[in-house]
Formats: C-alpha cells, sequence, structure tokens
C-alpha cells in the first residue's frame, strides 16, 4: 500500500512479480539440460543406451 500526499491509499504491484516469468523459464531450461522432465529424461536415456523402442512396445 502506499499513501500519497492527498492520504488517498493506493494499492502497488510487488516490484519482483514481472520478474517471475523469466525465472520460470530459467527452471524450465535447467530442468530439461538436467533430465529433470519427461521428455528430456527419454532423449537422455536413448542417448546413453542406444535404445530407442518405447518400453510399452515390449509391454
Amino acid at each position: 500500500e502506499y499513501t500519497n500526499k492527498a492520504g488517498a491509499t493506493n494499492l502497488t504491484k510487488h516490484t519482483l512479480i514481472p520478474e517471475i516469468p523469466k525465472y520460470l523459464q530459467q527452471i524450465r531450461q535447467y530442468l530439461g539440460e538436467l533430465g529433470l522432465t519427461g521428455a528430456s529424461r527419454k532423449k537422455l536415456q536413448e542417448e546413453l543406451t542406444g535404445d530407442t523402442d518405447d518400453d510399452y512396445d515390449n509391454f
């Protein structure tokens, strides 16, 4: 809240709110690089094992 010279109280936005999407994008990028998402985990597994078939095919 902010009180101006006339005595009226106004609500103000927190200054870090516009920064949140930028940091969320960075977190998503790091998760992908570390293999912590489903798609990146599968890609990493394929690179490490050379296995390109899906486990559901064997089921």
